[in-house]
């Protein structure tokens, strides 16, 4: 066989066992139609970043997932990236009907543009499996749902 050959034998091979793209978990795709039946348990994250820079989010969890103290570290509940520095202002947490709700308050800045704010709830308390993620900025307003399940946000929920 010639290099040629064999680097157009190790192509075909390589399709046929499967170095493609993973398959779809089938949990993934159709979750966002049975995820009303248990949306009640399921932890929330309610983002709303306005145009004066302030940054206010409401994370709803079950007190079977997460402890107050663990909410109280607001750098493993979310982080929040803009063009200049953001300052952690304040939190309220309190407990009603098996649920926390804490409230937190980042000051941005008048101006300063928002890049990125992550949810990293899923990667730093094990215990929670799901969150229900809503996103409201000047720019755009998003839903959608993390699951330790799937590689990517459910959206169309």
């Amino acid at each position: 066989m010639t290099i040629k050959q064999v680097m157009i034998f190790i192509s075909v091979i390589s399709l046929l066992v499967g170095c493609g793209e993973k398959s779809e978990n089938k949990f993934c795709t159709v979750h966002r139609d049975v995820h009303q039946q248990h949306q009640n348990n399921v932890t929330t994250v309610d983002v709303s970043y306005l145009e004066t820079g302030r940054l206010l989010a409401t994370v709803e969890v079950p007190i079977t997932q997460i402890s107050e103290t663990e909410l109280n570290q607001h750098d493993k509940v979310l982080r929040v990236d803009a063009e200049q520095e953001c300052y952690f202002v304040s939190l309220n947490i309190g407990e009603q009907k098996g649920v926390f709700e804490a409230k937190y308050h980042v000051e941005c800045g008048m101006g300063n543009r928002l890049k990125k704010v992550t949810i990293s709830l899923l990667e730093n308390f094990s215990q929670i499996d799901e969150i229900e993620a809503f996103i409201d900025t000047p720019a755009s307003k998003k839903h959608f749902i993390l699951s330790r399940q799937c590689d990517g946000p459910i959206f169309n929920i």
